[in-house]
């Protein structure tokens, strides 16, 4: 009797067991084909947006579709749905060489004295012959340089060298060492030509000065010190500028295109730079993305492109706001352009039933 009673028991426990593993299995399963499909459904989304913009394919016989009239391009998937893809032209401020400069006034935020990182997009366009920027050209101003004892600040413009074939791009700054003793330290990016966007960064750490040209270190010197702060009361040379170098005169204006002016009171190394630049146009700095995490360290940041007026809007908690000098000839609009060369993406996708619609680099 105890036998087949025992037997009995064992027979229901492991019928038990067995729909209790079945269970299992099956939510596992189930869990598992919904997260494999997810993450797959993410990489392909990734693939696919990296593979659009760099015009490559995932097979070598496959062909892209171009952007449409509309600037889209719509993508037929079987798990998504349709993704969407979206290009808008970039605004940035353009200089014409005469009369227009961007003021962003003096502000104490902008008088760091230990450690900072400036970033700029920028594209000369002098037109001349040979076809480099002048020289003296302004890029960036803060405070007054002359190569001697009562420099102070910083700035950046454009010299020729190689017989006027070439042309680079030399930034200055103000320090003063331990011993209360005054320098001006220069570090410079070489073959700077008309027709080409470039991205500028420079740091300071206390140490040493450096400069990079498209996210690659191109020069470091020593410059162990503090910024020289010590602004002269002399109107205009306490105020932050580009394209504008003397505060006397409307000589040695920039040529070109700006956008994505940024100033962090930290120095950023160069993985965060690199960062930086691979976002490009579209680069987010109040988001801690990849390598940049220095989001708390943003003193202004202006994109530049507002497309209309003359103020430049600053996207750090600061809020300083920044103005375009702009001449009474064409009607006062002409400051903004629409750059054919550069595009800002954007992706809308249709995932478990939701819209999403976000950038990408």
């Amino acid at each position: 009797m105890n036998k087949y009673y025992n037997g009995g028991i064992l027979i229901y426990l492991s019928i038990i067991v067995m729909f209790i593993g079945l269970s299992i299995v099956y939510l596992l399963n189930s869990t598992g084909i919904s997260i494999f499909q997810n993450y797959k459904a993410d990489i392909v989304r990734s693939q696919l947006l990296h593979n659009i913009k760099s015009g490559m394919a995932i097979f070598d016989d496959a062909e892209l579709p171009d952007f449409d009239v509309n600037n889209e391009i719509q993508i037929q998937t079987i798990e998504d749905g349709t993704i969407t893809i979206k290009r808008n032209s970039v605004w940035t401020l353009k200089y014409w060489g005469q009369a227009i400069y961007a003021g962003f006034g003096s502000r104490d935020q902008h008088r760091i004295t230990n450690q900072f990182t400036i970033c700029l997009y920028f594209k000369p366009q002098t037109g001349g012959n040979p076809s480099i920027p002048l020289q003296g050209e302004a890029l960036i101003t803060l405070g007054h340089l002359t190569n001697n004892d009562d420099d102070f600040g910083y700035d950046a413009y454009f010299e020729r060298y190689n017989n006027n074939q070439k042309a680079r791009l030399r930034f200055r700054l103000a320090i003063i060492d331990a011993n209360l003793e005054h320098w001006t330290k220069t570090v410079i990016m070489d073959d700077i030509v008309d027709g080409n966007w470039y991205f500028l960064a420079v740091t300071f750490d206390g140490n040493s000065l450096n400069i990079y040209k498209n996210a690659e270190p191109v020069q470091s010197v020593l410059a162990q010190g503090v910024v020289d702060v010590e602004f002269l009361d002399v109107p205009g040379r306490n105020s932050l500028y580009l394209g504008r170098r003397s505060t006397s005169s409307h000589a040695g204006l920039f040529k070109g295109q700006t956008t994505n002016f940024g100033i962090w009171d930290s120095a950023l190394d160069q993985s965060a730079i690199t960062t930086i630049f691979s976002y490009g146009f579209s680069f987010d700095p109040l988001n801690s993305i990849d390598h940049y995490q220095e989001q708390d360290n943003l003193v202004s940041f202006w994109r530049l492109n507002e497309g209309s007026g003359i103020y430049l809007h600053d996207l750090s908690v600061n809020n300083i706001t920044g103005s375009v000098n702009v001449p009474n000839w064409g009607g006062g609009e002409q400051q903004w352009v629409e750059d054919p060369d550069s595009h800002s993406y954007f992706m809308k996708t249709e995932f478990n039933g939701f819209e999403r619609i976000e950038p990408f680099r």
